[in-house]
């Protein structure tokens, strides 16, 4: 493990300066939900805590688990980013907000897809690799010292649950300054909720680069596919 920790180094040090500079960058309204020195200091937080919580649990953040985990990762986020675009279009066409539908209908699919490549590692740092792994620690109990890994219900929970609280923090922008309902929340777990529990489950079997190039990789195919399927 010690070995594991010194080889996941530079990864850890080159997407957390990555990270720093696109927090302090990006617009807040599409970002962590907090002024530009408020997300830095988050996402410092959240890759300093997750990477000490994924030690302790038995974590690899390094690309691990099958062959080839990146390119399994980006065709995962490819298949992915087309059943969302069609989701959007076969059963949840009325539920989008219609400031999303202006955005697809004149804003090119490219640069979509260039604004959302740093905003998804931001995500990443600060949704998989730090609430992951707090929330499995949490659930596993906080007071414990575990020598092994937790079960696999402890990570489904912690997976989930970050998953579900990415979208309570962006409430606004999934409402489109709308009222919630039913039929938007029904949307939210089919697409949203499901991709981040994707993510998760890609970071806990495959790795943080895995995770982080099938995120990025679904949103090239549903920019494009949102594109024509919705203009």
């Amino acid at each position: 493990m010690t070995a594991d920790r010194a080889r996941s180094g530079p990864l850890l040090l080159i997407v957390m300066s990555l990270g720093i500079v696109i927090a302090w960058a990006i617009p807040r309204s599409v970002a962590i939900p907090a002024a530009a020195p408020a997300r830095v200091a988050i996402v410092i937080l959240a890759v300093v805590v997750g990477t000490g919580l994924s030690w302790r649990l038995g974590l690899d953040l390094r690309a691990h688990g099958v062959r080839h985990p990146v390119l399994r990762g980006s065709i995962i986020g490819l298949v992915f980013g087309i059943y969302m675009a069609l989701a959007d279009e076969l059963v949840f066409r009325h539920q989008i907000p219609p400031s999303q539908i202006d955005i697809i209908a004149n804003v090119p699919a490219w640069e979509r897809i260039a604004v959302s490549m740093p905003i998804v590692l931001v995500d990443e740092l600060v949704y998989r690799l730090g609430m992951v792994p707090l929330l499995a620690w949490l659930f596993a109990g906080a007071g414990r010292t575990a020598e092994g890994a937790p079960g696999d219900r402890v990570f489904w929970l912690a997976i989930v649950g970050a998953a579900t609280l990415y979208i309570l923090l962006h409430l606004g922008v999934v409402t489109g300054g709308g009222e919630p309902t039913l039929a938007l929340a029904a949307r939210e777990f089919a697409l949203h909720v499901f991709a981040g529990s994707l993510w998760g489950y890609l970071f806990w079997r495959n790795g943080l680069p895995t995770a982080i190039v099938a995120h990025m990789s679904a949103h090239v195919t549903l920019q494009i596919g949102l594109g024509l399927v919705l203009t």
